[in-house]
């Protein structure tokens, strides 16, 4: 039966739709952070939610597109509000940044993207627009503080961010250290320093 002989079409913007990505999209999320990018199968998703397999496929024939898509879906929002003193700004952000990666899924979400990202395109793609997003509320705050002449006018904010979120990373996925008030004061004092 088609549309016109009184099927109902099903459109993007249908609740059902609507509730069947997020459910599809969040089982795929759990698997990624317990087990790793191989665990997201649209049959693992299938166990785990009671949707059909047929049904997951016609949303995403690609299962790369399914990760993407839950990577996105569950994508931390790095919003920033100025507090009007470069120091407090730094420390603020990185606290945020700081409390992500101790407690949920963050660090294998990232391990995870970081290694798919080398062999696929699209997802290299997403991880460039994830480290633009992340890396935001540092530029900003470092434009900020460059107009109230807290900075020098010729630093690189872009550049900068590598310095400041670059140690929480590297500290936090690479040497598997704790990551702590004082590591945070650190950086940001040790940043700042550059410019006395």
């Amino acid at each position: 039966m088609t549309a016109d002989q009184g099927q109902p079409t099903v459109t993007s913007d249908d609740p059902r739709v609507i509730h069947t990505r997020k459910v599809v999209l969040a089982a795929a999320m759990e698997l990624l952070r317990s087990e790793g990018h191989e665990a997201v199968t649209p049959l693992r998703i299938a166990e785990r939610t009671g949707i059909a397999r047929t049904t997951i496929y016609r949303h995403w024939p690609e299962r790369r597109d399914l990760i993407a898509d839950a990577i996105q879906a569950h994508r931390p929002d790095w919003q920033f509000e100025s507090t009007g003193e470069v120091r407090t700004d730094l420390l603020q952000h990185l606290e945020r940044v700081v409390a992500r990666l101790n407690a949920g899924p963050l660090p294998p979400f990232f391990a995870t993207l970081i290694e798919r990202a080398e062999h696929d395109q699209e997802l290299a793609e997403l991880h460039c627009r994830m480290a633009d997003h992340r890396s935001r509320p540092v530029v900003m705050a470092l434009e900020a503080a460059i107009e109230r002449g807290e900075l020098p006018a010729d630093l690189d904010p872009s550049g900068a961010v590598a310095l400041i979120d670059g140690p929480v990373f590297y500290r936090r996925l690479i040497s598997r250290e704790p990551l702590d008030a004082d590591f945070i004061a650190t950086i940001v004092d040790g940043f700042l320093a550059r410019f006395d």
